[in-house]
């Protein structure tokens, strides 16, 4: 009862933070720092990468494997909705025993554009696309933090809940198909593929979305450790 009432209190807290208005364009500072704070108070690991996105992990249970990421816009108008979905799956999901370390990914949002996804996503370069670094000044502040190249993930889930009874599921046709899968026939579930090149992705939108979204992490996580100990 005690934890519940202390988790509203820091999770009210960081929602004012994530809600504060900030002009079209400027970064939510004061967001990455309670952010930092909240990390420590919890023994998290902080990171912070070049283009400004954060980082809260918990420890894997096996290093070798990439954690699986839950992110929300941290600069956006709207980023108290995103914020507070994923940090319900992420505090849910302390609760199992994921295989797979999970980080709690604050992304940098300027003008409605995910810059600090797409940062990240095109630091590494693959086959006929190079790597492409970011180039927006404002995110020169952060330059001497490490790139996003040094933050691999299985997976990124962005959970939204809404009052829609009806699950949208927007993402990699590898996550998609996991979701239907895990979900069975749930009615009125809609689906867009979506193809993300440096890992998969997935959002899920809708009434329930963040204790869906630890459920798929919890399922995804087994399939990762499954994948890897057949290439052993």
């Amino acid at each position: 009862m005690v934890g519940d009432i202390l988790l509203t209190q820091e999770l009210g807290t960081l929602l004012r933070a994530s809600a504060l208005r900030i002009d079209d364009g400027d970064l939510n500072i004061a967001m990455r720092e309670l952010l930092r704070q909240y990390a420590a108070e919890k023994s998290l690991r902080f990171e912070q990468d070049s283009a400004g996105n954060v980082y809260l992990s918990r420890p894997s249970n096996d290093d070798t494997l990439a954690n699986i990421a839950i992110a929300f816009p941290i600069d956006a108008q709207d980023s108290s909705r995103w914020f507070k979905s994923a940090f319900s799956a992420f505090d849910l999901l302390g609760q199992d025993d994921v295989h797979c370390g999970v980080t709690l990914m604050g992304f940098t949002s300027l003008r409605g554009e995910n810059v600090g996804l797409q940062a990240w996503e095109n630091a590494v370069a693959i086959p006929g696309k190079p790597a492409a670094p970011s180039t927006v000044p404002l995110l020169d502040q952060f330059s001497n933090s490490p790139s996003p190249t040094t933050f691999p993930f299985s997976a990124i889930f962005q959970p939204s809940e809404s009052t829609d009874v009806y699950l949208s599921l927007t993402g990699n046709s590898i996550l998609i198909a996991k979701a239907e899968k895990a979900l069975g026939d749930q009615e009125g579930l809609r689906v867009c593929t979506q193809e993300f090149r440096r890992a998969p992705r997935l959002q899920v939108e809708g009434l329930g979305a963040a204790e869906v979204t630890r459920k798929l992490i919890c399922a995804y996580s087994e399939y990762v450790v499954a994948l890897f100990d057949n290439f052993e």
